[in-house]
């Protein structure tokens, strides 16, 4: 597989190589890690609509 030989080295190269299933769990946790930022940002009220907001000199 292109420039990883988990041959060489296993700290060199990407883990999920080797298993059957780690590509897809690599990728639903990065997608999770992901949704989890933006729940926590929403929550916060760091994600609101920027026009909606009334400035403090209004």
């Amino acid at each position: 597989m292109m420039n990883f030989d988990p041959e060489t080295s296993p700290y060199n190269n990407m883990p999920e190589l080797n298993w059957y299933w780690g590509y897809p769990i690599c990728s639903a946790v990065m997608a999770a890690i992901a949704f989890g930022l933006l729940f926590f940002f929403w929550r916060r009220g760091w994600l609101e609509n920027s026009s909606t907001i009334k400035p403090d000199w209004q």
